[in-house]
């Protein structure tokens, strides 16, 4: 069977949310690596967390620009709720990274421990995390269903 316009984009989507896993976990390694040696650093923590930054700005954009979830709601539109709230959260996602790397890069640091610093990114990485697992749900579904071979 051919592959749909779809299945391509859900494919190329998918690349970039591997991307995207890949540079978090090399983020959160570094980080139990330095929370083992037991000397916090913080503006380091700032400096490694501006790359996935950018790298979530151009990919938010890209969803946005090639309308990935809209293609999906086109699709499925019972799903439109869903995709709304996460064009949403791409704000919001990026709002608390940013401020966060701010806040490590504050002399001195806003952080009672070097463990607050750590769950604080933490949790922005698993709302992060939870945000791409619904859009990959909302996109595979949509590509399960769109079954008409494209040209």
């Amino acid at each position: 069977m051919t592959e749909t316009a779809m299945q391509r984009d859900l494919r190329r989507f998918a690349q970039e949310h591997s991307h995207l896993k890949s540079g978090i976990t090399d983020l959160r390694s570094w980080i139990d690596e330095v929370s083992e040696l037991g000397i916090p650093h913080f503006g380091e923590m700032g400096d490694r967390m501006k790359p996935l930054y950018a790298e979530l700005c151009e990919h938010f954009a890209h969803e946005e620009v090639r309308g990935f979830l809209a293609e999906a709601i086109a699709l499925l539109p019972h799903l439109s709720d869903d995709a709304d709230d996460l064009r949403i959260e791409h704000s919001r996602l990026l709002t608390a990274l940013d401020a966060l790397i701010c806040r490590l890069q504050e002399s001195p640091p806003p952080f009672e421990s070097w463990q607050r610093a750590c769950q604080d990114l933490n949790e922005i990485l698993d709302a992060l995390n939870t945000h791409e697992h619904k859009e990959m749900e909302i996109l595979e579904q949509a590509a399960s269903t769109d079954t008409i071979p494209q040209n």
